[in-house]
């Protein structure tokens, strides 16, 4: 350990509470190095313990650097692992196969990888499911048929993309490919822990409360270790900062202001009592470090159209691991790219409604997947989209936001609640529903009577199917604005853009399409499966993938 080495604070400090400092030539010199391994993984989500568990199957020395406790965003999501094919879904009845999963996704998320790589990422998709049960994650087959952004409690599968509508049904039989991870509520925290465990019981040399600050690079460019700093532990700064991690995985990260705060009083701790260490890593780096969501200036940089949308992850999804890239040229791709869900159910009776946008006109089926939703609805003018419901959808709506005892009702019947008695709009008639939201009169009304027509006719433009087509009935009419900028009805998102890697290897590539030697990047802070388009599963499901590719490759595989 170089107790000496100290870097000042501003040059940590940013919205997302440092920056990467350049990349730092090794040197020869007796004590530059102050622990050596082969393979390194930066972060401890999904991903990198992936690429950790494979790196030490592979029978390699491996260390994982967290800055937090571990788990990342992983550990805050539902647990929803997207897989075709599996026996799960055989036990369910469904003779789903690996060419039905890529022609469905082949529709809907094309483009970020070539076509190769999403048909091998079908292909193992099974086998990625069983090696997960290797490793003590559990899975079931009880499947929920209704129309959830997340199964209810007691299902293990789920149509969690856009599996039914009419156009993908017709070129891909549906499969509820999304299997939840076994265990109470939201279960990420489940599947996160159960992969570090099998981590450290093989072996795996986990160092939190350990932040990167640098890549080392030798005299051609390839990467060779990490400069970063370790806050001791035991120490009174080592309990300072774990205290202040709880405060933010408590409650401060659903309320980016006060986590931006505590992430600065994290920084400047870590810049005062760090001790600065060298890994040289023999075989690899792996980056494993999230998304940039609590990245502020990344998102206003890259993808503007989403900076009222609120971050999704864990405070490290900082950008952290493609500034690390960048700053040993690596090129990255798909920034623009971000997955913003609304959802507008429960409760189903909104899903009956009609969304409209400033000009009154429809733009989306109702029941498309929230991702589609989220994502049209940015493209509207002004991100102003309204949901339009009647009387009866409201007296529905009640009956389901009523408070139950199960692991659902915090995570949406609460929020359903609070919109149908803080949040809606109310008015006798349609003109004066306009006129409070600001909606174009002629436009709602035109809207309103073709909609109903439709729901006489059977057959909607945008597919929105038969079982949620209901004609809009007398008034009063309510309206629930689904803007981003609603801060009462928040609009989650992630974003899916990173690092440019090699399809075949997970390595980091440089302007001329060749990769950085001894440089990984794996999960969301590289260009992957649901960088084209996220539904719902694939990317944890891509983090196992792409962290088991690259560990592979790390190690000669």
């Amino acid at each position: 350990m170089n107790s000496a080495l100290k870097l000042p604070v501003s040059e940590f400090i940013d919205s997302a509470s440092y920056v990467v400092n350049e990349p730092l030539l090794a040197s020869d010199e007796p004590g530059f190095w102050s622990e050596d391994t082969d393979v390194l993984v930066v972060g401890l989500g999904a991903a990198g313990a992936s690429a950790a568990l494979e790196a030490c199957a592979q029978g390699k020395r491996v260390t994982v650097l967290e800055r937090f406790d571990g788990g990342g965003a992983t550990a805050l999501s539902g647990g929803i692992y997207y897989g075709g094919a599996t026996e799960h879904l055989q036990a369910a009845g469904f003779n789903d196969t690996p060419e039905q999963m890529y022609t469905y996704l082949h529709k809907e998320i094309s483009g970020a990888v070539s076509d190769a790589t999403l048909h091998d990422f079908c292909a193992r998709s099974a086998e990625n499911l069983r090696w997960l049960e290797s490793h003590g994650v559990e899975f079931g087959s009880r499947v929920d048929t209704s129309k959830r952004s997340y199964p209810r409690a007691g299902y293990d599968l789920y149509y969690s993309g856009n599996e039914r509508a009419k156009s993908n049904a017709a070129a891909s039989t549906p499969a509820p490919r999304g299997h939840r991870v076994s265990g109470k509520g939201f279960t990420g925290s489940v599947l996160a822990e159960k992969l570090i465990k099998s981590a450290t019981e093989r072996g795996v040399a986990i160092r939190r409360q350990v932040r990167v600050a640098r890549l080392i690079v030798d005299t051609s460019g390839a990467v060779v270790g990490v400069e970063a700093l370790l806050i001791p532990a035991g120490s009174k700064a080592a309990r300072s900062h774990q205290k202040l991690i709880a405060k933010i995985n408590r409650y401060q990260r659903f309320i980016p202001a006060l986590a931006f705060g505590t992430l600065r009083r994290i920084a400047e701790l870590e810049a005062s009592e760090g001790v600065v260490c060298r890994i040289s890593a023999q075989c690899g780096v792996i980056l494993a470090t999230g998304s940039f969501a609590f990245n502020r200036a990344m998102v206003n940089q890259y993808a503007a159209n989403y900076i009222d949308a609120i971050p999704i992850g864990t405070v490290g999804c900082d950008g952290s691991g493609i500034r690390l890239g960048q700053s040993v040229g690596g090129i990255v791709s798909h920034m623009d790219k971000v997955s913003a869900w609304r959802s507008l159910s429960p409760p189903l009776s909104f899903v009956s409604g009609i969304v409209v946008n400033k000009a009154g006109k429809r733009f989306v089926a109702e029941d498309v997947y929230l991702g589609h939703l989220g994502r049209l609805l940015v493209e509207q003018e002004n991100d102003c989209a309204w949901l339009i419901v009647d009387k009866s959808a409201i007296k529905n709506a009640y009956r389901e936001a009523m408070p139950k005892l199960n692991d659902n009702w915090l995570s949406f019947g609460a929020p359903l609640l609070l919109n149908l008695l803080v949040n809606l709009k109310k008015s006798a008639t349609l003109s004066g529903l306009a006129q409070k939201c600001d909606i174009d009169e002629v436009g709602l009304g035109n809207t309103v009577a073709t909609y109903n027509e439709i729901v006489t006719n059977g057959v909607d433009p945008f597919e929105k199917s038969s079982a949620y087509l209901q004609k809009l009935g007398a008034g009063p009419y309510y309206a629930l604005s689904l803007s981003t900028k609603n801060k009462l009805f928040p609009c989650p998102s992630i974003p899916m853009g990173g690092l440019k890697v090699d399809e075949q290897s997970g390595g980091v590539l440089q302007n001329g399409g060749e990769p950085i030697a001894g440089l990984y990047a794996v999960g969301r802070c590289a260009v992957g499966i649901p960088a084209g388009f996220y539904i719902s599963g694939t990317s944890i499901a891509d983090c196992i993938y792409s962290g088991r590719r690259a560990a592979k490759h790390a190690c000669g595989g």
